[in-house]
């Protein structure tokens, strides 16, 4: 302390296990995203690769940079007061980038490609649902055909009782015919016998 004011060369106890912590944070996130960034990647999509490389690559530079405020907060002092002073600098860094990795799990999350089992599990969803459908129009040709069987054998006996009405009427015609030829030769016997009876 100088004349009653803080000497801003130096940080307090406070300050310097704050920024300390927030550096180990940020120093978290950016070796984590380092290391899944290659599997992250491989999951998207291109737009969703193009997207998040650009919102990565802005996350990583804005964790560093926030590093880099607290780190040199840590060594020399806040310098200044207010806004301008290192450690606010870090926090206002460190924020952004936060806010950048829940837009980067957005874009994840709306571009990433299903992985080889969600493939596997959609593809096998669509073939029991081909089955199904399969199955269902199996049951209605089943149907349809018993439908059919069951006409044909409707058509079958109305055959077979034209055929015996048809015999009916033969016979029936057999009969007539019988009937007219046994009238014919009566009739030609009558007519004999008058022809003879006449002087």
């Amino acid at each position: 302390m100088s004349n009653g004011h803080r000497d801003l060369n130096k940080s307090n106890e406070t300050e310097r296990t704050i920024s300390v912590a927030l550096i180990g944070l940020a120093g978290a996130v950016f070796a984590g995203l380092l290391a899944l960034w290659p599997g992250m990647l491989a999951s998207l999509n291109h737009t969703g690769v193009l997207f998040s490389s650009v919102v990565g690559i802005a996350i990583l530079t804005f964790l560093a940079v926030s590093m880099i405020f607290g780190g040199r907060g840590c060594a020399y002092g806040p310098k200044y007061t207010g806004w301008r002073n290192r450690f606010n600098f870090q926090a206002v860094f460190g924020g952004i980038a936060i806010l950048l990795i829940l837009v980067l799990a957005g874009i994840i999350f709306a571009t990433a490609e299903p992985s080889p089992n969600e493939k596997f599990a959609a593809k096998q969803t669509a073939f029991e649902t081909r089955l199904t459908d399969v199955k269902t129009n199996a049951d209605t040709i089943s149907r349809e055909i018993i439908d059919l069987k069951n006409r044909l054998d409707a058509v079958e006996k109305s055959i077979a009782v034209l055929d015996r009405t048809s015999s009916n009427y033969s016979n029936k015609l057999s009969e007539i015919d019988g009937s007219l030829k046994s009238l014919s030769e009566r009739v030609e016997k009558v007519e004999n016998n008058t022809t003879q009876v006449k002087p």
